[in-house]
């Protein structure tokens, strides 16, 4: 092959502009499945994260004492903790606010400052709610949702088809400007204690 190739070096620039056309027709599919893998990780991370969030926001409206204001309470306190844990993955874009949150002992290099605070607080809603057991009392139920923004594959045909298969907890968020996945989870705890709850709870 290399003697044919040395005698002729017209098969060598064949060669090379074969190669040439392969690389042009292979590289853009190998890139998008690249880039797909990576935003598909990333979007799975915060997933994960949203879960623990609905835990940490559970656990946060469990401890709020009764009142009869205990709906709006331990939904502003479900809120607080959740925003603390998704700060970290939250995005600066289409948020109106960016804003930190001082944390002591948080990371005392930064200043205890949790970065992006706002943003995540932008794009995060919390609902508390209180479902009877007959077993141990009430059990608080903690749903979080969060605008996940796309940096990659935004395409809304592609992800709003796959946000309709079933057994999906996220939908396709058309309100911003650029693509956004809304990712929900959910948490249940019970609480065995204070069972004489005011009766408007």
């Amino acid at each position: 092959m290399i003697r044919k190739l040395l005698q002729n070096p017209a098969c060598l620039r064949e060669e090379r502009g074969q190669v040439i056309v392969e690389f042009a027709l292979i590289f853009p599919i190998q890139l998008f499945m690249t880039l797909a893998m990576l935003q598909l990780s990333h979007m799975y991370m915060t997933k994960l994260t949203v879960n623990h969030a609905a835990f940490v926001a559970a656990r946060a409206a469990v401890v709020v004492p009764e009142s009869n204001n205990w709906i709006s309470d331990a939904q502003q306190e479900a809120m607080a903790a959740a925003t603390m844990i998704i700060a970290p993955l939250a995005g600066t874009r289409e948020t109106t606010t960016t804003d930190t949150v001082d944390i002591p002992g948080w990371n005392s290099r930064s200043g205890n400052r949790l970065e992006r605070h706002g943003a995540a607080e932008d794009k995060t809603r919390v609902t508390i709610a209180r479902t009877p057991n007959q077993n141990s009392g009430p059990d608080i139920v903690a749903t979080v949702e969060y605008d996940f923004e796309l940096i990659f594959l935004p395409d809304k045909t592609i992800m709003g088809a796959w946000s309709n298969l079933p057994g999906q907890t996220f939908q396709f968020n058309s309100n911003y400007n650029v693509s956004h996945l809304t990712l929900t989870e959910s948490c249940t705890l019970p609480r065995n204690w204070d069972i004489g709850a005011p009766s408007n709870q």
